[in-house]
């Protein structure tokens, strides 16, 4: 007995294909345009302010300028890479009668003349320096660091130069002493005085000084 093979209706074919064509058309599209959109939004992250899609600054900056940036505020005292990079300084200061350089008379080995952020992390290395050293401590919780005695220099050279003391009037420390991260000695640090518009001198304080006109200033890259 031969076997037969019994073809399924004509009508079966078209409503198989009918209903797969449907679904197809349905569900392809939905797919395209999911992957469409996901690197659409991958591709269109949109960059930090000052920045391109490379993440390299775009915006420039001079000595004197002011700088404000996703919420810092400073004024640029030096810069490099044609004004793309550079340190600030803050416009905001804290009362060392409040944050004390130290609590103790001890050699720290903090005698960068030129670097506060190596000074800064040369205390980072001592045992319990967030409580010996409450000004470190401060500056560095804020993502800053104790200028070194030659930044402070550079400091006033910068709001002493012509055309720049205007921009300052306003906020410009007069009379105020400010303290570097520069040790001189187990007890003794380089301190400023800004006198007044271009007026200032160096001179040595003691660290534990609780001098209600002694201040600390912080620095910056950006």
């Amino acid at each position: 007995k031969t076997n037969q093979v019994i073809a399924a209706p004509q009508f079966y074919y078209e409503a198989f294909f009918i209903f797969n064509s449907h679904i197809m058309n349905k569900i392809i599209p939905s797919i395209i345009i999911s992957i469409l959109l996901s690197l659409s939004i991958l591709g269109c992250k949109e960059p930090e302010p000052g920045q391109t899609d490379d993440s390299e600054p775009t915006k420039t900056y001079r000595i004197g300028s002011p700088y404000k940036e996703n919420g810092i505020k400073g004024i640029v005292f030096r810069v490099w890479d044609e004004g793309k990079h550079g340190l600030i300084f803050s416009i905001e200061d804290v009362k060392a009668a409040e944050y004390p350089w130290a609590t103790i008379n001890a050699n720290t080995g903090a005698v960068n003349e030129n670097n506060g952020k190596i000074n800064t992390q040369t205390i980072q290395e001592l045992e319990n320096w967030e409580t010996l050293y409450p000004a470190f401590k401060y500056w560095t919780d804020k993502g800053w660091y104790i200028p070194s005695i030659g930044e402070l220099r550079e400091i006033t050279e910068a709001v002493t130069e012509a055309g720049i003391l205007v921009l300052f009037d306003n906020y410009l420390p007069k009379n105020k002493h400010y303290y570097s991260s520069t040790e001189i000695t187990d007890e003794k640090v380089h301190i400023v005085h800004f006198i007044d518009r271009g007026e200032y001198e160096f001179y040595q304080t003691g660290k534990q000084t609780l001098d209600t006109n002694l201040y600390f200033c912080g620095v910056r890259e950006f």
